[in-house]
């Protein structure tokens, strides 16, 4: 048997090694305490240094250092522990869908700022993926109704595992959608309060350039925004009008830079007004939203 400081060190020093981490020590913590966890053992991060001279029996060695070796060829953590944190939800996630990211956040956390006041709003979350959205919404405005969309089986799948571990079954409606294809028959046309997405916005040839843990593993469906990455906010904002009602809110995830072109993309679209575009964290462009126009304003 071997040592929590041993094998971590033999696990950071192989991940260090492959360079397709950023955080090898991160990364071999994480994997142990979830090899640790199956095992029946409660670990956290500081058990871990505080108890580095645990020993840890073969089997659960040679598990760990199993996915050391997937982790070292690019594939994401989450992915290989089928789960990711997001606005204090724990998320069930696995290959073929989006991993939630924290600059997603910073759209919850502005439709949610919005929504304050409505009363039993319906709000539509378009390319859901996991639902980290969706999950985040309801869990946080206890009489609303979400509208899970997206076209991905793998995705929906994950959608409505997070939202059964939640016990929000009956709040999160999941749909297999087309964007707005298959939800006109829901009752929501003209009677949808919020509409939030984050769309695939990555332009086509960038994908090419991903790094290797995002290329090679999440799905292309829910990256590739088209030749200029705003196929889909195009779409989204054409076809969303038609299911809001007066003053209600359309919110989009964008990237770093896309801020301007997709305020501009609402504003030639005729049918919003009072535009803006929000900073993330790191003060980059990462949330854009607006208001339903009154038809004829």
């Amino acid at each position: 048997m071997r040592s929590i400081r041993e094998i971590l060190k033999k696990a950071a020093d192989k991940l260090i090694e492959s360079r397709n981490t950023n955080t090898p020590v991160l990364d071999a913590e994480l994997l142990l305490l979830h090899v640790l966890k199956q095992s029946g053992m409660e670990f956290d991060r500081i058990k871990l240094l505080t108890q580095s001279g645990y020993l840890v029996d073969e089997r659960a060695a040679g598990k760990y250092m199993s996915l050391i070796d997937e982790r070292s060829k690019g594939k994401p953590v989450q992915y290989i522990t089928q789960k990711q944190e997001f606005m204090g939800f724990e998320l069930f996630v696995k290959e073929g869908v989006l991993i939630p990211r924290a600059d997603t956040e910073t759209v919850v956390e502005k439709v949610l700022e919005k929504a304050s006041g409505m009363n039993k709003p319906n709000i539509i979350d378009m390319c859901t993926g996991s639902g980290a959205i969706a999950v985040s919404l309801a869990g946080n405005i206890p009489d609303g109704r979400v509208w899970a969309a997206d076209i991905s089986d793998i995705a929906l799948e994950c959608c409505r595992i997070n939202a059964a571990r939640y016990g929000f079954e009956k709040r999160i409606r999941v749909i297999k959608s087309d964007l707005f294809e298959n939800i006109k028959e829901e009752g929501l046309i003209g009677n949808t309060d919020v509409i939030v997405s984050n769309p695939p916005y990555i332009e086509s040839e960038a994908i090419k350039g991903l790094d290797v843990n995002v290329r090679c593993y999440e799905p292309h469906l829910a990256l590739d925004g088209g030749k200029d990455g705003l196929v889909y906010y195009r779409r989204i904002v054409n076809d969303a009008s038609e299911f809001l009602k007066h003053n209600g809110i359309i919110a989009f995830e964008v990237g770093y830079d896309q801020g301007d072109r997709v305020k501009n993309i609402m504003e030639e679209s005729g049918h919003y007004e009072d535009i803006n575009i929000e900073k993330d964290l790191s003060g980059c462009d990462r949330c854009v939203w607006g208001r339903k126009k009154l038809f004829g304003e």
